[in-house]
C-alpha cells in the first residue's frame, strides 16, 4: 500500500490518498501461458471478475479516483493470481490525543475488514 497523507484535522479525522492493491488466487482463471509467451492478461472491466469485499472500517468518507478513466489496474497471472490495484482517498476516524500537544505523537490506523 502507498500511502499520502495530505491534510490532518482536529475533528480527530485524517485525510489520507493511498494506492491499495491486494492480491489472490482464482484457479477458475487459470490458462495456458504458451510456454512462457503470456505473463499476464490485462483486465478492462475489474467488475467481471470475483474480487474480496474489503473494506475500511473507520471511512468517515472515501472515493476512489476517475477523472478521465477509472484509476484501476487488474492482472491475471496463467497460476490465476489476480492482482487489483486502485486509488483512494479516504477521511478516516482516528482517535486523538493532544494532552501532550504540541509534543504528541499522532497515529492513525487504516482498519481494513472484510
Amino acid at each position: 500500500m502507498t500511502l499520502k497523507v495530505y491534510q490532518t484535522i482536529m475533528k480527530q479525522e485524517m485525510k489520507v490518498q493511498l494506492t491499495y492493491r491486494m492480491r489472490w488466487y482464482d484457479q477458475r482463471l487459470q490458462y495456458d501461458d504458451l510456454g512462457g509467451k503470456i505473463r499476464y492478461l490485462s483486465l478492462r472491466d475489474v467488475n467481471r471478475i470475483w474480487k474480496p469485499d474489503t473494506f475500511v472500517s473507520n471511512e468517515v468518507d472515501g472515493h476512489f479516483h476517475n477523472i478521465f478513466t477509472p484509476n484501476v489496474l487488474a492482472r491475471i497471472h496463467p497460476n490465476g493470481e489476480i492482482t487489483f490495484s486502485t486509488r483512494i482517498s479516504l477521511t478516516l476516524w482516528c482517535p486523538m490525543d493532544f494532552r501532550a500537544f504540541p509534543n504528541h505523537r499522532i497515529e492513525c490506523m487504516i482498519k481494513l475488514a472484510s
